[in-house]
This record gives structure tokens, sequence and C-alpha cells, in this order.
């Protein structure tokens, strides 16, 4: 796993009209205009980029309800069309042919159990052609096992989702793209 990690550098100088030394409430401000813009389109992009990780957790945290509710009643024939809200077409249809193959083999999640979305963050670490957010998710299946037509028990463990989200000719955010992974311990927080 490749770790990144991004420093940011903050640095003051005690240059030619600066405050240092002087009399308390003697700042002056050395700013200009075009400084004063560059620090507004930063917040405003940085407060976009925020809404929209806002807006993408809200779709996974719908679609993952759903998806958790369908596991309870065994898979399904037919994803409900109300998933589309969530999900672009291809992506649509491949999380339906998982569900079907579940309905099909009669797998379901145990009764009276539940699995956890222990962690949803922003992901920067990975991207896909058109991805405009990605996420990286934790869900904690240890707790509730999928058990067969038979009554056999398949416990998880914790799967790492990275899930890529772009908005569709219908205007919504939408999953479009996505990849998992069993790990022993949840890589973010």
């Amino acid at each position: 796993m490749t770790t990144v990690l991004a420093l940011v550098s903050c640095s003051s100088s005690a240059g030619p009209g600066s405050a240092s030394g002087g009399s308390p409430g003697a700042a002056v401000s050395s700013a200009t205009p075009a400084a004063d813009a560059s620090v507004d389109a930063h917040a405003q992009a940085s407060a976009s980029q925020a809404a929209l990780y806002a807006e993408a957790e809200g779709v996974y945290r719908a679609f993952f309800a759903d998806y958790q509710e369908i596991l309870v009643r065994g898979g399904v024939m037919e994803l409900p069309s109300e998933d589309a809200r969530y999900l672009m077409q291809e992506y649509y249809e491949s999380v339906q042919a998982i569900l079907r193959k579940l309905h099909d083999l009669g797998y379901k999640s145990k009764p009276g159990t539940a699995v956890v979305l222990s962690e949803l963050a922003p992901y920067p670490f990975e991207t896909r052609d058109g991805s405009l957010v990605t996420l990286g998710v934790c869900v904690d299946n240890s707790g509730s096992p999928l058990v067969d037509a038979e009554g056999n028990e398949y416990t998880g463990k914790i799967d790492f989702h990275v899930v890529f989200l772009k908005h569709d000719t219908d205007g919504l955010l939408k999953i479009f793209d996505g990849h998992a992974r069993e790990v022993d311990q949840c890589p973010v927080s």
C-alpha cells in the first residue's frame, strides 16, 4: 500500500511593513486585492469540494442502506428502479447481477444482524476517468454473516471499498465504478 502525505507550508516573514516588534494593535496589512481574491477563490473551491464530498457521502449512505435491506431479503431478481438515483447504468447492472446471483443461490444476511459502515471518507489517492469524487469506505461484515439455503454461515471480515462518483446525464451525482478487497484493518478514518 502506498501512503501519500501532502504537506502544506505556511510561512511568514518580518519584512518591510510588518508589525513585528511594534506596539500592540499596530499590525499593518500588506494584503493586496489580488491576494484577497486568491484566498476567496481557494475558500470557495474548498467549500465546493466539501459540498461535493458531502453529497457523495449521502449518495453512498443511501445506496448502502438499500443494499443492506436487499441482502436481508436474500437478494433480488431486479434491483429497485429507485436505486438508479445512486448508480449509473452500467454499475447498476453489475450490482443487480451480484444481487440476482445471491438470490439464485439462496444467500442472505443472517437475521437479526447488521453490517456496519465503519468508515467513510474522501479518498483522493485513486481516481477514474471522469471521476469527481472518490470515497474510501470500510464495511465491517464480521457481525453479519451470509447464510446459504442450507443454513451454513459465511462470516466476513472488513471490506475496504473504493467508490468513484460523477454526474450522470440527469445531473445527479452517482456511483459509476468501484472495487473492494478484504482487509484486517480499515485504511481510512
